[in-house]
Parts: C-alpha cells; structure tokens; sequence
C-alpha cells in the first residue's frame, strides 16, 4: 500500500477561525515531499481541492501524519468551503505522535516531532513553528523571502516525519478509514490549540 505523508502550516490553532497556508504532502510516485503554498486567503479552496486530487492519486494509501491535528483542520477548512472531504481516498492512516509515544523511550514529557526526530540525527528544522503565522503576514505584506522559509518548513517537517516513520515501523498502529470520519467527533481535538493560542500568538518572531 502506498504511504503518504501530510503537513499543514496554518494562521492559527483553530480552523474555525484561522485558515491554512501551506499543505505539505510526500507521495511515493514522486518520492518527494510537494508543497502548496497559499500565495493569498482566497486560494485555499484549491489548495484543498488540490490535495484531495494527491490523495487520490495515490490511491489505494495510508495516510501518516503527527497527531490528528492537520487531518482535522483540513476536514473543517473543507467544509466550510462546501468541499467534499479529500480524505475519502485514503485506506488507512496513522498517527506518527501515538507510535512515537509508544515506541520511544522518552523522558521529557509529552514527545514532540523534533525529539523523535532528534533521537535518529533527522532535525532539520530551523525556524520555530510558532514563527510561521507572522511569516505569512510578512509575505501578504510583500516580503517576498518568505514564502521559502514557510514553504521550507513544512517540507521539513514532512522529511522528518516520514523518517521517522521508516524507522519506528508504525504498522500496528494503524487504524481504519472510519478514523479519519471520527476525528471531527471528538470534541476536545482542537481544546489544548485553542487554550494556547493567547500564548502562540504572543510569540516572538526570531528570524535568522
């Protein structure tokens, strides 16, 4: 079966409010990670539409990502367009974070993308998360630089995620298509985000 990989950069922590900005995907006809960079608000409709056709594509799939975070924000952003729901393509899916947490030894509490893929020599991120929402601003505003450092991102965060999945071997962890349905039924999968995001956006933007 084939395994994609998925990561999203957003304005925010709750898709009831804030949209996307960048879809991070890696597919294995390409066996590279591919972008869609949001260039303004208005184009997230296609920038949906777009990745429901990847995963189609690569059907029949399973689909890996870093939490349900990404898959539930998506699923809200798509509805509020009228869109169908991209994921009706997918056969499987796994959350990285519940394997992670599983299978590493880990002792600084709650494991993050960054300490998995520390532990295998695979970080490769350079500019914090919390960065990208005032990024995307900076290039509405026409600072052009931008758009690779956001686009950058999330590549890396997909290469990481799907190194990591290569070496924890993840395959018992995974779940049914129906998951991706239960996901939105769960009512405190954005509550942490929401909760935190007075302290998110109050971050300092750090640029390098």
């Amino acid at each position: 079966m084939n395994v994609v990989g998925l990561d999203v950069e957003t304005m925010g922590l709750d898709p009831e409010h804030k949209s996307l900005t960048t879809i991070g995907v890696y597919l294995p006809k390409n066996k590279s990670v591919i972008t869609y960079f949001i260039e303004k608000p208005s184009e997230e409709r296609e920038a949906i539409r777009w990745f429901g056709e990847k995963l189609k594509e690569s059907a029949p799939c399973r689909l890996v990502t870093w939490r349900d975070f990404d898959v539930g924000f998506i699923q809200v952003r798509a509805a509020k367009y009228g869109l169908p729901n991209p994921f009706e393509n997918i056969s499987a899916y796994i959350d990285l974070h519940e394997c992670a947490a599983n299978r590493i030894q880990y002792d600084g509490g709650d494991i993050h993308l960054t300490d998995a893929a520390d532990m295998f020599g695979l970080n490769t991120r350079k500019v914090p998360s919390e960065n990208m929402p005032a990024l995307y601003l900076r290039w509405l505003g026409g600072d052009s630089s931008c758009r690779r450092k956001i686009e950058g991102h999330c590549k890396q965060d997909v290469e990481m995620m799907m190194g990591v999945y290569k070496k924890l071997g993840c395959e018992r962890f995974q779940k049914g298509k129906e998951h991706i349905a239960a996901i939105l039924e769960n009512e405190n999968l954005f509550k942490p985000f929401r909760l935190s995001a007075k302290k998110f956006a109050s971050k300092q933007l750090l640029m390098k």
